[in-house]
């Protein structure tokens, strides 16, 4: 993605945590996946990079006499190794599998090595790129604070390292340059999800759910189980995800025929429907709430108006997925002596703003004034239409310089519509 006299597309040096980024893609949308070096190259294209080549950190060794299990996850992640180095591009950094055993959690499997072999790539970038040996800039894919030190030691050379994430990244500012991944370009990394539905569209589906005047009986079918836990993992065909707690055991592949008893995130920001045969004992279900989105306070946070009682709270919400005025549901649960509020979703789906074919897949902007201060609004080039960016929070923006940007409102003028957007990106080029 070029822009007329910048200096964009500017060459890049990937390197990948992949579990990271996994985690990443189940915040987004509920269910993890691994990117691959095509869908690096397409994520990162929306931001004005032209990727050469992708280093992945990948826990492909383990010990000699491996469990089962542990066979089993190495044999995939040697399968998705495989993949990488048959693109061109593609690149293995080769870290190390281990079961470990967590208090009350049974075996679980651990990478070692990785955070470590990629903050080395991230200097031997650096270096190369400071002697000449190469050109560019560093993208890192990974939200992991271990990788910082690399981060410094780039920027001593003067080299530019950006860190990208699907949040808080944003936010360490003081240590990199910062990219943050919206749905719709992370999306573009790893295709299509199993069910109808996905992202913002899945949520949106969900909060309806909840909403539904009457309690609601869905066909599900079980994907797995917990039975240590007494847990059933089951999918439905709109892509929606549910737990059931129940102790008999169940095949994976069974349908049932379940009601839907409340929502969770025990296993992250992405809403889970919680179901049993039995109907829950209220309906509203207690904890959902209709609420109004009030602003955006920061690319990846917003804040919402409980309709029933006016209160307003903060929570977190995927950058361009909202705009001001419309009708979200939210969660709300005690944590220990905390107020916990989460997003389910819309309740409708997000009007268009012009300029954007999907809000939630970022778009470069050329700012055309400086800004007074630091984070004050400035006016900037959306192609050939002028917008208003919020830029970055730490961030003095000047005239000339780009970013990458969704949008979080728009309002009626007579001249037609005019956008706001937030910067999801410090500046680039």
């Amino acid at each position: 993605m070029g822009i007329a006299g910048s200096a964009l597309p500017v060459p890049a040096y990937v390197v990948v945590d992949s579990r990271n980024v996994r985690g990443q893609v189940k915040d987004l949308f509920g269910v993890g996946r691994h990117v691959s070096v095509p869908g690096v190259c397409q994520i990162l294209s929306r931001f004005g990079f032209d990727v050469q080549e992708v280093w992945f950190g990948i826990a492909t060794t383990g010990p000699k006499n491996p469990s089962a299990h542990l066979a089993s996850e190495l044999d995939k992640n040697a399968d998705f190794a495989a993949r990488v180095t048959a693109d061109a591009r593609g690149r293995v950094l080769e870290g190390r599998l281990v079961e470990r055993r967590g208090a009350g959690t049974g075996l679980r499997t651990e990478e070692k090595l990785v955070d470590v072999l990629c903050a080395m790539q991230v200097s031997r970038l650096a270096h190369d790129i400071n002697a000449g040996r190469r050109s560019g800039s560093i993208v890192v894919l990974s939200e992991d604070m271990d990788l910082i030190p690399s981060y410094e030691f780039a920027r001593e050379l003067d080299v530019p390292v950006y860190a990208a994430a699907n949040e808080t990244v944003d936010t360490r500012s003081e240590h990199s340059r910062w990219l943050l991944l919206p749905e719709g370009a992370l999306s573009l990394g790893f295709g299509r999800l199993l069910g109808r539905d996905q992202g913002s569209a899945l949520r949106r589906v969900i909060a309806r759910l909840l909403l539904a005047e009457q309690q609601v009986t869905m066909t599900f079918k079980v994907t797995g189980a917990d039975l240590a836990a007494g847990r059933v993992y089951l999918q439905h065909n709109s892509g929606a995800r549910a737990v059931w707690s129940t102790a008999k055991i169940r095949r994976k592949g069974d349908k049932f025929d379940l009601h839907v008893t409340g929502v969770d995130f025990d296993e992250g920001p992405f809403p889970r429907l919680t179901v049993s045969d039995a109907e829950p004992a209220a309906w509203p279900l207690v904890g959902v709430h209709e609420a109004e989105v009030v602003r955006w306070q920061s690319p990846t946070r917003a804040l919402v108006r409980v309709v029933a009682d006016g209160g307003r709270h903060t929570v977190e919400a995927p950058c361009g997925s909202l705009l001001p005025g419309g009708r979200v549901v939210v969660h709300h649960a005690r944590q220990g002596d905390q107020d916990a509020w989460r997003l389910v979703g819309a309740v409708a789906a997000r009007t268009e703003t012009p300029g954007w074919a999907d809000a939630t897949c970022p778009e470069i902007v050329r700012a055309i004034t400086t800004a007074p201060s630091v984070g004050a609004l400035v006016r900037a080039m959306l192609g050939s239409e002028q917008i208003t960016l919020r830029p970055p929070r730490d961030h003095r923006a000047v005239a000339g310089e780009l970013f990458a940007a969704t949008p979080i409102g728009h309002t009626e003028v007579p001249s037609g519509v005019h956008v706001t957007a937030v910067a999801v990106s410090s500046p680039l080029g």
